[in-house]
This record gives structure tokens, C-alpha cells and sequence, in this order.
């Protein structure tokens, strides 16, 4: 059995889950490499909301949250999530705010139509209990998905939490560009 952990609304209730997918049993056909392909890359959070199962609609991070998601083609991933609006406080502790960062490795289950996050580090600065995780001793995020594109023509990812009691969180995610190569400037360091 393996440890999955959730995350929903303003009360960061945390709910255990089963799950049992790998990636390397899902990649049996070119359809599944197809859309694991589909999940690499770099994604900017759009929105970000938790709505009860009465219909009312919560933003654990506030209404303008920011957010990166990577996947990398040899099944790595990391997320960040945090509050837009942060008051700006002089000397304030750079930790100390609505943030949740995590890192780890992934897989896809194409035909339950998941994705789940291994978590090997996890920090947070939400409010969240603290979670004991390493690569040894993985944490597990397990979210349906759903890819679309948005009326730019921009590749889209819909994460989803559906609860025993019909509330769920969404998490919409838009493709970022490329970064162009090259026009990163490049600083020498000379050590010695």
C-alpha cells in the first residue's frame, strides 16, 4: 500500500488515499507515450480553487495565486505554489507566507486518466502539518487530468481532486513557452 496524501480548501484537510500505477507498466503503447509526452515541459498556474460539494468555491492561496509545475522526460517533477498578493514587510522572513513547494518523480495511469506526484522533499509555509518524505519514503499526490487548449491556442492541464463527499480542487495549468536559447545572459565566474 502506498501513503497518498491530498489537499483541499482553506482547511488544508489532509485525506489518505490508495493508489497502485507505474509508469513503466503504462508505457506499453505508443498512445501512452503519446500522452506522457504530453505532460513534459513547463507549466504557469492559471487558477487555483477548492469548491465545496453545496457548490461554494474557496482559493486556499487567495484569488490571484502563482504557480510553476515541470515535468521532465526522465520522470521528475516539481511544483510551487503561492499567494500573488503577499504584503510586502520589511525585513520579513522570506519563508513565512502561503507557499508549498515540492519535488519528486512521477507517473501516469492513461487508463484511470491520473498522474501522481512521488514526494521526495516537501516544504511549506501554508499552514500545512509538516510531512516526513524522502526519495526512500515517498509522499503520494494523485490527480485526475485532463489536457485542453484555451482560446489562445495554448496547451492546458487540469488537475482534480474529487472527495468521498463531492467536493473537489482544481488546478488549471497553461503551457509555458520555451525559454529561447541564447538569450539568457551568461556571467563568467573566475574562481582562484
Amino acid at each position: 500500500r502506498r501513503r497518498t496524501i491530498t489537499w483541499v480548501g482553506r482547511l488544508h484537510s489532509w485525506i489518505c488515499l490508495t493508489t497502485s500505477s507505474s509508469m513503466t507498466e503504462q508505457l506499453g503503447t505508443s498512445s501512452s507515450t503519446t500522452i506522457l509526452g504530453k505532460f513534459l515541459g513547463v507549466w504557469d498556474l492559471v487558477s487555483f480553487h477548492a469548491q465545496a460539494a453545496d457548490g461554494t468555491r474557496t482559493y486556499p492561496h487567495g484569488p490571484h495565486s502563482w504557480g510553476q509545475l515541470m515535468y521532465t522526460a526522465d520522470g521528475y517533477m516539481s511544483a510551487h505554489l503561492s499567494r500573488q498578493d503577499k504584503p510586502a514587510v520589511k525585513n520579513a522572513n522570506p519563508v513565512i507566507g502561503d507557499q508549498l513547494a515540492y519535488t519528486g518523480t512521477f507517473d501516469v495511469d492513461v487508463t484511470a486518466h491520473t498522474v501522481t506526484h512521488h514526494v521526495h522533499c516537501f516544504c511549506s509555509s501554508s499552514g500545512l502539518p509538516e510531512m516526513e518524505c524522502s526519495p526512500d519514503n515517498p509522499a503520494y499526490f494523485t490527480r485526475d487530468y485532463q489536457f485542453g487548449t484555451n482560446e489562445h491556442g495554448v496547451d492546458t492541464l487540469l488537475l482534480s481532486l474529487v472527495y468521498y463527499d463531492q467536493s473537489k480542487m482544481d488546478l488549471l495549468w497553461a503551457r509555458k513557452k520555451p525559454y529561447p536559447h541564447g538569450t539568457m545572459p551568461v556571467k563568467e565566474r573566475v574562481i582562484g
